[in-house]
């Protein structure tokens, strides 16, 4: 399960590092709480439920966000291409704890601290430069 999981990280990071669009980099990036929603009904763990949750709601916060762009609603409240490269950074420390057999507490965190990003209080956040990408 561990290697099925490092495997759908690898591609959906190597995708969203090729993938010009920013709808198609998050629906990469849906693979990877995908595949943890497979594994954890195979072989339950907590941690893995604690993974899907924050992976899940980060996907749902700027694909909220996302769609409030595309019509033309928040004008105000951006996505920035760092958010983006965050997200793939991230990605990537998440897959370097899983190898190591590390917590991946930290890295959650920073996916939180993105998805809150996307919400009127955190663009206004990291518009005082108190939320840093």
């Amino acid at each position: 399960m561990k290697k099925l999981l490092l495997d759908e990280i690898a591609y959906v990071i190597t995708a969203m590092e090729t993938e010009e669009n920013d709808e198609k980099k998050l629906y990469y990036f849906s693979g990877i709480h995908a595949v943890v929603n497979r594994i954890f009904n195979i072989e339950y763990d907590e941690d893995l439920i604690y993974l899907h949750h924050v992976l899940k709601s980060c996907h749902e916060a700027i694909s909220g966000r996302l769609q409030a762009m595309k019509q033309g609603q928040d004008s105000v409240i951006l996505l920035l291409k760092d958010q983006f490269k965050m997200l793939i950074e991230i990605a990537k420390e998440l897959s370097e704890n899983i190898k190591k057999n590390e917590p991946f507490d930290a890295a959650l965190k920073r996916l939180s601290v993105l998805a809150y990003s996307t919400s009127g209080n955190g663009f206004y956040l990291f518009a005082k430069g108190l939320i840093k990408f």
